[in-house]
């Protein structure tokens, strides 16, 4: 019976069954989702400006202090596993080594969990800020707040899609640890 799931997770496409790991492919296109969407978090919330209450910039809630420190770590760690998923499809070797994939699946849950708890702060105070009235249609324009509260909305939304990426990955290294599907 257990070589049936074997046998149809390979015909599926699925996480290998090795002990190996899984296909770097996949990982790699992963790790470029998660790099990409971290990016964009990162640059539009370093970029998000406004007059909400004098002259307000991210670095005036802490919140968004915390999801910009996570997306700036997600970048660097993302970068430098995704160059090593390139170098490792570029070479003969196509899956991990058990050690290598044990540390990436401790390391993508901790920030996994850290990332979607700054995303949902961040949300949290983008709502807030929405909320108090600040950010309703008819005041961008007399108060200059419009580019402010458009980039944290969306620099939120771009930490939920890294967290989701990152979230798929551990997801992928768990299914690939796991010698059973």
């Amino acid at each position: 019976m257990a070589s049936v799931f074997r046998t149809e997770a390979k015909d599926y496409g699925g996480p290998s069954s090795r002990v190996d790991g899984p296909h770097v492919g996949v990982v790699f296109i992963l790790r470029f989702l998660q790099f990409l969407f971290c990016l964009i978090a990162f640059g539009v919330m370093i970029s998000a400006r406004g007059k909400v209450r004098a002259q307000a910039e991210f670095t005036d809630y802490g919140a968004f202090i915390f999801l910009v420190i996570m997306m700036f770590l997600a970048l660097i760690y993302t970068f430098i596993f995704g160059l090593m998923c390139l170098i490792k499809a570029c070479t003969s070797n196509k899956y991990f080594s058990h050690n290598l994939l044990w540390t990436q699946l401790v390391i993508d849950g901790i920030f996994a969990h850290f990332m979607f708890a700054a995303t949902c702060a961040s949300a949290g105070v983008a709502s807030q800020i929405y909320k108090d009235g600040t950010c309703k249609k008819g005041n961008y324009f007399r108060l200059g707040i419009d580019n402010f509260c458009q980039k944290t909305q969306a620099s939120t939304a771009m930490g939920f899609f890294a967290t989701f990426a990152m979230f798929a990955t551990h997801w992928w290294f768990i299914t690939a640890t796991h010698k059973r599907f």
